[in-house]
This record gives structure tokens, sequence and C-alpha cells, in this order.
């Protein structure tokens, strides 16, 4: 579900079908589990029509389970997002930071962008060239793909040099806030490569 579409909507048909289970039963509690920064807190404050939980774009703001009311019958557990202790595989990694779920070093965000954009090269050819300015068909070269995106957002610093720092903020929070449009880095005939540990 879109959360940033029509919340009413979405509290009014949520409710409307918990109600329903709820007559079976006197009281109903319910818990919202997933990966950290994915919309869990947004989707209880979206449930109670008020801004009750903390939200924000960082992970780990939820630091403890909270108990919130919804209905006189219905009650709700939000939790803090749950990962693997150790996320052996780099590509698992690449892919929770470019969601958004967990935080990581300059390098690690590098790492995660050129990762990104193999995957758009190879996947989602259009948002490729639109991001890029470039054609999925020419060469990968990652270190001109960042000059090219600073030139065109006008990243610049003194001698028109590129400012790498803010091309790679400028991108990873694109990915993360869904600017580029809707993109998934997992496809069925891709998960092979999820389990590689390199």
């Amino acid at each position: 579900m879109n959360l940033k579409g029509n919340p009413g909507s979405i509290r009014k048909g949520f409710v409307s079908k918990l109600t329903d289970i709820a007559r079976e039963d006197r009281f109903q509690r319910y818990m919202i589990v997933g990966s950290p920064n994915v919309g869990k807190s947004t989707l209880v404050n979206v449930l109670l029509g008020k801004k009750k939980v903390r939200v924000g774009r960082t992970p780990g703001l939820t630091r403890g389970i909270q108990w919130v009311n919804v209905t006189d019958q219905l009650m709700l557990m939000d939790t803090p997002g749950i990962l693997y202790r150790h996320l052996f595989s780099k590509h698992v990694r690449h892919k929770l930071l470019l969601a958004g779920c967990i935080k990581a070093s300059e390098s690690e965000a590098e790492e995660a962008l050129e990762y990104a954009f193999l995957w758009l090269k190879e996947r989602y050819p259009n948002a490729y060239r639109t991001i890029t300015g470039q054609s999925a068909e020419g060469p990968f070269e990652y270190e001109e793909l960042l000059r090219l995106v600073g030139l065109r957002r006008g990243y610049l610093q003194k001698e028109n040099r590129v400012d790498r720092s803010k091309v790679v903020d400028f991108l990873l929070a694109s990915f993360q806030n869904g600017t580029f449009g809707a993109l998934t880095y997992e496809t069925p005939d891709s998960l092979d490569i999820a389990s590689d540990s390199g």
C-alpha cells in the first residue's frame, strides 16, 4: 500500500477488516514487524489518524516496542526494525542500504551505488538513461557516471570540479526516497545473487 496516497481510506479499510475479526473475540492485539525504516511507525500513525509515534528517514528511530489503541477493541504494537545480526552478503547489505533500512559508511554507500547503477543498467535501462544521461548499451564507468550526474545537478566546487560527496548524498537519498520511481532490487531469477557471500 502507498501510505502517502489516501490515509483516511487505508485507516477505514484496515479498521473495518479487523473489527469484523474482533467480533469473534472481545479484544484484538496485533503487532507490526519488518525491516528498519520501511514505514511501520508511519502505518501506525495512519491507522491512528494522527502522529502518535515518532517517524523519520533515519533507521532505528523506534527503540522499543510501543502499544497503541486504534479502537476500543483493537491494539497495535509498533516494533523496532528487525534484521539478522550479521549480514554476510554484500549484495544484501547494498539492497538494505539502498532501501534506507541500514546506515553505512561512505565507502559502503559508494559500493551500493555502483551496485545500483549496474542493476539499473541491466534491469531498468530507461531509468539508467534518465539518471545518468547515458545509454544502457554503452560501457559502464562508475566514476564517469558520478561526474555526469554531478555536472547535470550543478554539484560543483572550485574550477568546476564535481563535488563527489554531494553527488553520492543526492543519489543515495534519491534511491532511498523512491525519487527515481518504483525500483526493486530483487526478482525471482536474481535471488541466487542475493545468496552470494562475496
